[in-house]
């Protein structure tokens, strides 16, 4: 995972929310210089977001899943396997999935098995890794400390609600 990964980016969610928003514009509409104009998303800024979702789905998972919520995490990885816009980098994860198929017994599996195939893929790049322990992806990916939740009214508990039944 990318060396600012581990590290602090954010003091508290709207800045996170402004970070992203950042990278999902490009330039300003000509019509009003004060408003960007969202652009797609390139190869990096798609990997990058993509990772995230994966990391705070596993993060956010059940101790102890329901067979349904199993199958769901399992069909979530292999979908995004499958229709993935970057065809290169699909395959790739096709390919990894093939060896390793995935882990979703429970949330620490899921984390760490999402976190091995992150790391894998920054091997692949040279980047860095993640260590992948349940504590150093629970600090960046669940709950963050203090140094990502400014607001108490703004954690992810408190803004991803409770789950549907």
């Amino acid at each position: 995972m990318p060396e600012d990964c581990a590290k602090p980016s954010c003091s508290s969610s709207q800045d996170a929310f402004n970070a992203a928003m950042s990278l999902a514009t490009r330039s300003p509409a000509k019509s009003s210089p004060s408003i960007a104009q969202p652009c797609p998303l390139n190869r990096e800024s798609l990997g990058h977001f993509s990772w995230s979702v994966l990391h705070t789905v596993a993060a956010h998972f059940p101790d102890r899943p329901t067979p349904a919520e199993t199958a769901a995490a399992t069909s979530l990885i292999t979908s995004f396997s499958i229709l993935y816009p970057c065809q290169d980098c699909a395959a790739d994860f096709r390919k990894s999935l093939s060896l390793n198929p995935p882990h979703a017994e429970t949330r620490q599996a899921l984390s760490v098995y999402i976190c091995d195939l992150h790391n894998e893929v920054n091997d692949k790049l040279g980047k860095p890794t993640f260590p992948c322990t349940l504590s150093s992806l629970d600090s960046r990916w669940r709950d963050g400390g203090k140094r990502c939740n400014a607001d108490p009214d703004d954690t992810p508990s408190s803004s991803f609600g409770t789950p549907p039944p």
